[in-house]
């Protein structure tokens, strides 16, 4: 199985919250549908087909994001959102 890669991240603050915002990749190209979770919550949502995402977040804090799709192997990400602050990681 091919690894996914996150090609970039970024947090956003906005009134209600954290954004977290990327483009999941594999091998430099873009992973459609890919599914983004927030691990031990609910909270979730699908890449589009250019693979990127965008994903709120209710607080300030550290996360473990979870990235994963069809034929690929999953991947992890940990990330802290400081409210107030922009974080871009590549």
């Amino acid at each position: 199985m091919t690894r996914l890669v996150l090609l970039s991240l970024a947090f956003a603050a906005g009134a209600s919250g954290q954004t977290v915002q990327g483009v999941v990749t594999s091998n430099g190209d873009s992973v459609p549908l890919a599914t983004v979770r927030v691990a031990d919550t609910a909270l979730g949502t699908a890449a589009d087909a250019a693979g990127a995402y965008q994903l709120a977040l209710p607080d300030a804090g550290t996360y473990t994001l979870r990235f994963s799709a069809g034929g690929y192997a999953p991947a992890e990400r940990e990330v802290t959102a400081s409210a107030g602050e922009t974080v871009s990681l590549d």
